[in-house]
């Protein structure tokens, strides 16, 4: 079992983050927004004053996903995987394994071991905002723990041994 907060979450078994990159980005978002916040208190026009309250009513919202962001959370049914935009579902009958995967990530192109599902069609799916830096001398990337902890609760799943 892992128990630092980078892996499996020390208050909640069932939930996996990877870095602190989400912090950050929902720090940005949230700033964002308070801009916003201050442009609707202190504008005197009307179109300062919805200008302001869109930015931060949509900043707000991405702020929220952003601190969700790069989690795998296992339910009963399914993993649920979030990112900034979305949040993917997939039900343990669907998936064949999880592992990971070292690619390049983001603008820079800096190499992370990244979260990798695998489905029973055939398709592989990188979840790139799920990473950590790769394997080295350094040892093994928090990913690829992750990954063999949740590929082995997908088999155990599917098997029906909870």
């Amino acid at each position: 079992m892992l128990t630092r907060f980078r892996g499996r979450s020390p208050t909640d078994p069932n939930v996996y983050r990877c870095h602190w990159y989400p912090v950050v980005q929902a720090s940005v978002f949230s700033f964002i927004a308070v801009i916003g916040l201050a442009g609707l208190a202190e504008d005197p026009t009307i179109g300062g004053k919805v200008f302001g309250g869109v930015l931060a009513g949509v900043t707000s919202i991405f702020a929220f996903r952003a601190a969700r962001a790069g989690t795998v959370v296992a339910t009963e049914d399914s993993l649920v995987i979030r990112n900034l935009l979305r949040t993917h579902r997939l039900p343990y009958e669907e998936i064949r394994s999880v592992g990971a995967e070292t690619r390049p990530v983001g603008p820079m192109g800096y190499r992370r071991s990244c979260l990798a599902i695998d489905t029973r069609d055939g398709r592989r799916k990188v979840y790139t905002e799920f990473n950590s830096p790769p394997s080295g001398a350094k040892g093994r990337a928090v990913v690829e723990d992750v990954a063999a902890e949740l590929d082995s609760l997908v088999r155990r799943r599917v098997a029906g041994d909870g």
